[in-house]
């Protein structure tokens, strides 16, 4: 046998594992019943948006958690901690979905950023006393 009928035999069988392989990245996709829904109760887009991702992806209502957000595109870690973040773990430990939710997606009219949270008065005075220096 010649090297470049073994050459093409051990490409062959490489190509071959590489398919087999690259195959269990399928397996890792998300079931509908792992992803929760967060939209923006005071915008009647952003329901809109997560009832038709729900219906598309075949995501269960109950997975749309609609929250009381502001409307702007920024929120203050305050407001986050308050509005999004518990009343989300709530919402999931009430369903009892808590363990089975992989992802998260927010939507349309859910903000997009969280502000720095603010210095208490001794973490300010720390700061102004460092950059002092």
């Amino acid at each position: 046998m010649s090297a470049s009928v073994l050459l093409i035999g051990f490409l062959s069988i490489l190509q071959g594992l590489i398919l087999l392989f690259d195959m269990s990245t399928v397996r890792a996709e998300l079931s509908p019943n792992q992803v929760v829904i967060v939209a923006n109760a005071n915008s009647r887009e952003s329901l809109s948006v997560a009832q038709h991702y729900a219906t598309r992806r075949g995501i269960p209502v109950q997975h749309i958690s609609q929250l009381d957000l502001p409307l702007d595109d920024t929120m203050s870690r305050e407001d986050y901690e308050r509005r999004l973040v518990t009343p989300l773990r709530q919402m999931l430990h009430t369903q009892g979905i808590h363990k089975s939710i992989r992802v998260a997606v927010t939507v349309f009219g859910v903000p997009l950023r969280v502000a720095a949270p603010k210095f208490t008065d001794d973490e300010e005075r720390w700061r102004r006393d460092a950059a002092a220096r």
